[in-house]
């Protein structure tokens, strides 16, 4: 590493001093101590990198154990296991592959603006990036091993580019800072699909989430936990298919949405939720208010069967109902009743006793009329639905 990167880098116990000039950001100007004027730069404008030296990290090595020929500061960092990055004012990812054997990286809390060069750490397993400057997931390679990725408070504004991990179990993505009104986060159907069946829990609260993503988010079958709070999901349809795909799904946070105002808004998710949901907007879901809402959509789907049954027999003259005007029931039968087989009730005599019967079937309240010289039916030929 260079004197002059070297010089770059800003002592910081937190975030880096707002106060101060921000060196590390690109600009059209440079400021000049000696006249306190920018100067114009607006050709070849030359941007300095803030990045891990040889010092950060051998610091990381002096906790006491003895530097000698046997036992060189490369050896020592090639058996790190945690590489704590953190609030450092890095702009920039580089100077790590020494550490062969890291596991754990905390980057968070600085202004890098690119996942890169990180092929080294394929034995990383968490990777924290929270509160930098991503606009991307930049370029993941190497990290299959990777399990939990911490990315909120970036500028990133599509997941993807997740491809290249094979083991990732948790992806927290919150509050990302994009203009207001936009399209919001969204995600890449290919990268959710990559990643469908090792997803456990997914955190995107905060990030301007519209309706449509849960399309592809209900991708996720695997997936336990949602945090979809504080976004723009407005239509409950769309929970709907979400909690309905997401079939192993036991914790959902809708707080914070339109949606949540909705009426009837909690029992219409939980009526279409498997039963491993047990938690909806951190409410536990109890196992009676479940039943409940159950029955009461079974009663209501009942209801609907029997009206629609009945709107068919009305419009089908063949079926041999017809609805008398101000009644709510099937009324008028063009069959025998008291027919109960293949053979007229008392045999053929008595049968001739019926035709040119007339008579009012109280159990049906409408008048039931026989052709005088109409054949006895029998009990196959109608079928009584009300």
């Amino acid at each position: 590493m260079s004197s002059r990167a070297s010089s770059l880098e800003r002592p910081v116990s937190g975030r880096p001093d707002s106060s101060r000039p921000d060196s590390s950001r690109p600009s059209t100007g440079r400021y000049s101590e000696r006249s306190g004027a920018a100067e114009d730069m607006s050709e070849n404008v030359k941007e300095y990198n803030i990045v891990p030296t040889r010092e950060m990290l051998y610091a990381l090595c002096a906790n006491g154990t003895a530097r000698s020929k046997d036992n060189p500061v490369e050896r020592q960092l090639a058996k790190l296991t945690h590489l704590p990055m953190d609030s450092r004012g890095l702009t920039k990812i580089a100077n790590l592959k020494a550490c062969t054997s890291v596991r754990v990286i905390y980057l968070y809390d600085n202004k890098i603006r690119r996942i890169e060069n990180l092929s080294f750490a394929q034995h990383c397993t968490h990777l924290y990036l929270q509160n930098n400057e991503l606009t991307d997931l930049g370029d993941l390679h190497g990290l299959k091993k990777l399990q939990k990725i911490y990315l909120d408070g970036n500028l990133i504004a599509e997941v993807t580019g997740l491809e290249q991990l094979e083991r990732l179990e948790e992806l927290h993505c919150a509050r990302q800072r994009l203009p207001l009104g936009g399209p919001g986060l969204t995600f890449d159907p290919a990268s959710i699909q990559h990643i469908m069946g090792t997803l456990a829990v997914l955190n995107v609260a905060a990030c301007g989430i519209r309706d449509e993503e849960l399309e592809t988010l209900a991708m996720l079958k695997f997936v336990e936990e949602i945090d979809l709070s504080s976004n723009d999901i407005e239509r409950v349809e769309y929970v709907q298919l979400l909690v309905g795909e997401c079939s192993n799904l036991r914790s959902l946070d809708l707080r914070g949405n339109k949606v949540t105002k909705r009426p009837k808004y909690r029992n219409d998710v939980i009526v279409h939720a498997s039963d491993a949901l047990k938690t909806l907007d951190d409410r536990p879901i109890q196992p009676n208010e479940r039943a409940f809402v159950k029955g009461m959509k079974m009663a209501q789907i009942k209801r609907q069967q029997k009206h629609e049954a009945m709107e068919a027999a009305r419009e089908d003259p063949s079926s041999g109902y017809s609805v008398r005007p101000g009644s709510a029931r099937v009324h008028h039968l063009e069959m025998d009743p008291f027919q109960m087989s293949g053979q007229p009730l008392g045999g053929p005599s008595e049968a001739q006793g019926f035709q040119g019967y007339n008579t009012n079937i109280g159990r049906f309240g409408s008048l039931m009329e026989r052709d005088e010289n109409a054949a006895p039916p029998t009990m196959s030929q109608y079928n009584l639905q009300i």
